[in-house]
């Protein structure tokens, strides 16, 4: 077995160890040294050390590196601060400054063109700095990076300020910013007078900085255009004449030069220039799109110019003009197909819809403004060489009302359709909304003179019309909320939903225009509600209304509207007694004259409803309930005459106030019943008279009266099928048609006329073969058969009527009131007994 290692004693312990031949004392003693060589190195290194620069110190160094032309490594710089997150106490833009002027001078130092994604990107970061703290040492170079990144990347209206700014605070590049304005400034949109004059200040500066011979010739081009801009066309002219000739750009020089020839009206020799430009393909897209578009506006103008003058011309230039709108047609159509998306295609295609318009093509008209407003950029950043955003407009707005003057309605609202973003949302919304009414109102007054039969169809597609004016008005109103228009855009929804029969989204309307809290129209807004209310036949509701407008507003002239439809409500709820108080409070008034139509319907209404009311007071006194007390039949007998006395009276007020109103013949033919129904008073009368001379006298009365009444009724009837055979008569003139043709026999027979009653009878039965109004007058004839003592035909005509009827030859429908009052199985069991009685 091995022996086990020995343990070390204590004195073994306690001596030193040797390492590599040393002790362990000496090594100690070594270590320790070198501990203190390498602490005192350390802090000689960190005393010596070079220091870290601080974000402040690093931001100062990216500004000084943009100062020396050095923007890589200022935007090195800058990334890593807007990494971290720093934000200097002392300059709080400074990283966004540093970033987007950065990137301005790399797009400005490409020597290969300008790259555009870099003037957006400083753009962007410029506009940062901008919303930030900047220094004001650094304002002017900002103003004018921004601006010209801004220019650079077809936002000259936004651009425009800042290079104000850069001119304003007489920055370095100001005169470069000053050229820049002096083209924001030949815009048509913004160009005045005074802007000409600056843009001329500013072009002058820059050419008596420019050095190069090409920045020269550019500055004269640019000097021409803004002598063009104001019309001085000569000095334009000498301008354009004094750029040294380059080949590359003579055809640039060539469109400007037409320009000024078409500003002179000197149409043919600009054409001659524009020619060669058009038909040349190795030249520079934009010279040949701008000369083809040209070319179109120049045949255009030429034929405006003999258009003025046509009076003075012959037939020879009348064919000229012709072949010149075809001419400018053909080029301005050109540009569209070959130029799409540019600022010519967006002019052309304006100028093409007027010249499409003119010459009737109105689809591909709409078609071309359509093009042209959908590719227009935002108001705000509208610009266009060629076309003003008012020129665009108007000629928009001038297209919009031709249509509507043609009746081309469809066209028009089309085109309300596609306006924004040139037009504001709501001036489109406006536009359509009033040309859906222009429609309804032509179209409604086009019912005048129509047949019955077209005004069918056609008050199908008005209201149709009313209800999208009504749409049309509600959508204007939900965008103009907040505006102080929203009342009325309401209130014209509500109006035209109302004219549309659409009663339930006109309520909607009218609750909407309350909330508003209107001041002008409060007592009307509410009346008319009351009025739709009415038309649900809400009664209840209607009359709560009313009834409030009356209380709240008792000064108001709409209260006389309220009175009257008060009076309807309760004509409908069978309150006759309130009906008449309703309307009798209107004719009353003595602020309220015959002349207002709330006094000519409360003057019908009360005149039909006095004649009901005898009318019913007649049945009472005829029924049997009441025929065991003379007396109180002798007093419903005399109630119902006094009615019928005023409802004659009224009536013949009505007539001789509103003879030619379209409610005169209804008046008429109440009237004459009246006049019936007051000589069957007399004759009532005449039953009790006591004396010779008071039956004498009653009965003269009677046949006076119902010789009147007839005369009224053979004049109605006459006139009525006049307007049928014209086929002027709406269902409502119809049945008063037939009622005639009825009521003129019953007269006859009343004056025992009764071979005159049977013909008359006998027309009214062939007039209407399908009526329940045919029994009525198989039945009448078969009486005044029976008054003239021949049985024999009165009970042919009573056998004939009891086969149409068993024969079904009368549809069901005309069983129901106004045309009769009884069922087929009672017409039945009538006409059993008139048999067994002969009348």
């Amino acid at each position: 077995m091995a022996a086990s290692a020995k343990a070390p004693t204590v004195a073994e312990q306690a001596a030193p160890r040797r390492v590599l031949g040393l002790s362990a004392t000496s090594l100690r003693l070594g270590l320790g040294a070198t501990a203190v060589v390498l602490v005192s190195g350390g802090v000689f290194w960190y005393q010596t050390r070079p220091k870290e620069p601080t974000p402040s110190e690093r931001l100062r160094a990216a500004l000084k590196h943009l100062d020396e032309g050095r923007s890589r490594e200022a935007r090195e710089i800058a990334k890593d601060l807007e990494q971290s997150q720093y934000r200097d106490p002392a300059f709080a833009a400074g990283v966004e400054y540093v970033l987007g002027m950065a990137a301005f001078q790399v797009a400005e130092a490409d020597q290969n063109g300008p790259d555009r994604q870099d003037y957006v990107v400083a753009a962007s970061y410029l506009k940062e700095a901008g919303l930030r703290a900047l220094s004001e040492e650094y304002q002017p170079s900002w103003a004018y990076a921004y601006g010209r990144s801004l220019f650079q990347t077809n936002s000259p209206t936004a651009a425009r300020p800042l290079l104000e700014t850069a001119v304003r605070q007489r920055a370095s590049q100001s005169t470069a910013a000053g050229e820049m304005l002096a083209s924001i400034y030949l815009d048509p949109s913004v160009r005045t007078p005074e802007l000409l004059e600056k843009a001329l200040a500013f072009n002058t500066l820059a050419r008596d900085a420019a050095v190069e011979t090409a920045d020269r010739s550019r500055l004269l081009r640019q000097h021409a255009e803004i002598l063009l801009a104001q019309n001085h066309l000569t000095e334009a002219a000498a301008a354009l004449a004094a750029i040294v000739r380059n080949p590359e750009d003579e055809p640039h020089e060539d469109v400007l030069q037409a320009r000024i020839l078409m500003a002179d009206r000197r149409y043919a020799e600009a054409t001659r220039l524009l020619e060669p430009v058009v038909s040349d393909e190795r030249l520079y897209r934009a010279t040949v799109r701008q000369a083809t578009y040209l070319m179109g506006l120049i045949a255009d103008q030429e034929a405006l110019a003999l258009l003025r003058a046509q009076g003075k011309t012959g037939t020879d230039d009348l064919v000229r003009i012709r072949d010149l709108r075809q001419r400018a047609i053909t080029w301005l159509q050109r540009t569209l197909d070959r130029f799409d998306r540019t600022d010519e295609a967006l002019a052309a295609n304006v100028y093409l819809g007027d010249l499409l318009r003119q010459d009737g093509s109105h689809e591909k008209s709409l078609a071309c403004y359509g093009a042209a407003l959908r590719s227009a950029p935002a108001v705000s950043e509208f610009t266009n060489p060629w076309i003003s955003l008012n020129d665009v407009r108007s000629r928009v707005l001038a297209a919009w009302e031709s249509w509507l003057a043609q009746g081309r309605y469809n066209d028009a609202i089309a085109l309300t359709e596609v306006m924004t973003p040139l037009f504001p949302q709501d001036q489109a919304y406006e536009l359509a909304a009033r040309a859906h009414e222009r429609w309804a109102d032509e179209s409604e007054a086009g019912l005048a003179g129509q047949t019955e039969t077209v005004k069918k169809v056609k008050l199908v597609e008005l209201r149709m019309l009313r209800r999208l004016t009504g749409t049309a008005y509600a959508r204007l109103a939900q965008l103009r909320r907040s505006a102080a228009t929203y009342p009325d855009a309401l209130w014209q929804s509500a109006e035209q939903y109302r004219r549309g029969q659409d009663f339930e989204n006109s309520v909607k309307q009218l609750d909407l225009f309350l909330e508003t809290s209107p001041t002008n129209l409060l007592a009307t807004a509410r009346v008319r509600r009351g009025e739709v209310l009415l038309d649900l036949d809400r009664l209840d509701e209607s009359l709560k209304e009313l009834q409030e407008v009356v209380a709240k507003f008792p000064t108001d002239p709409a209260v006389f509207g309220a009175e009257y439809l008060i009076g309807t409500a309760r004509m409908e709820r069978k309150e006759l007694e309130l009906a008449d108080a309703a309307w009798r409070k209107v004719l009353g008034s003595d602020q309220l004259t015959p002349d207002a139509k709330e006094w000519q319907k409360s003057l019908l209404a009360l005149a039909r409803l006095q004649f009901e009311r005898g009318a019913l007071e007649r049945r009472e006194a005829e029924s049997g309930a009441i025929a065991v007390d003379p007396a109180a039949v002798r007093a419903r007998w005399t109630s119902a005459s006094v009615r019928w006395a005023e409802s004659i009276q009224l009536y013949e007020e009505y007539l001789v106030r509103y003879a030619q109103d379209a409610t005169a013949p209804e008046a008429r033919f109440y009237l004459a019943r009246a006049l019936q129904q007051h000589a069957d008073w007399l004759q009532y009368q005449l039953e009790l008279a006591e004396t010779e001379t008071a039956r004498q006298r009653l009965a003269a009365n009677i046949r006076s009266t119902r010789e009147r009444s007839l005369l009224m009724q053979q004049q109605l009837q006459r006139h009525l099928q006049v307007e049928r055979q014209l086929d002027h008569l709406d269902l409502r003139g119809l049945r008063l048609l037939d009622n005639t043709m009825l009521e003129v026999p019953q007269v006859l027979f009343a004056l025992e006329r009764y071979d005159e009653a049977i013909a008359a009878y006998n027309e009214a039965a062939n007039s209407a073969p399908q009526s329940a109004q045919l029994l009525t007058a198989y039945v009448q004839m078969a009486r005044c058969y029976s008054r003239l003592g021949k049985k024999v035909e009165a009970r042919s005509l009573l056998e004939q009527a009891r086969v149409i009827l068993n024969q079904k030859q009368i549809p069901d429908a005309s069983f129901q009131a106004p045309d009769t009052n009884l069922t087929p199985e009672e017409w039945g069991e009538f006409l059993d007994r008139a048999l067994q009685t002969l009348l």
